[in-house]
């Protein structure tokens, strides 16, 4: 009897992989809108980093639902360009997680609610101000490596 070797494929299914990426989004919202939801010294911030812009969040809502168009199609563009980055793939859906869940305040609430406070000379954060800074960290990194 011979038996047949089944081998590994080093590329992933693409259905798998936006199945994935889209719990994890899922995931991060979920952890992001907890944490708001049970923080016990929130902060309510009308503007955008540093509290800059007060009042304009029509505006701010626009220009993030722009983004996220955008960020969608980079990321798209540079997927046809580059198969396997899990780098790119985990800066992205970092970027829409957080974008999200600073987005979805800002439509419900009218603010953002931040609360955690490193110092009284460091704004006040939120965890969806972190995950755009991963992704930020992950998409820069990315493409100084690529950019060979």
């Amino acid at each position: 009897m011979t038996r047949k070797r089944i081998t590994k494929q080093n590329k992933r299914t693409p259905i798998l992989e936006h199945i994935f990426g889209l719990m994890l989004i899922i995931l991060l919202f979920a952890v992001d809108r907890i944490t708001k939801d049970y923080a016990p010294n929130k902060i309510f911030n009308y503007g955008i980093s540093f509290s800059l812009f007060p009042g304009i969040i029509p505006i701010i809502i626009f220009l993030s639902v722009i983004f996220l168009f955008i960020l969608i199609a980079v990321y798209s563009n540079l997927k046809k360009k580059i198969e396997d980055s899990l780098m790119l793939d985990f800066g992205f859906v970092f970027l829409i997680a957080g974008t999200l869940g600073n987005l979805f305040d800002r439509i419900i609430y009218g603010y953002v609610i931040d609360f955690i406070t490193i110092s009284n000379y460091f704004p006040s954060f939120n965890l969806a101000d972190v995950f755009n800074f991963i992704g930020v960290v992950l998409f820069i990194t990315f493409l100084i490596k690529n950019s060979k």
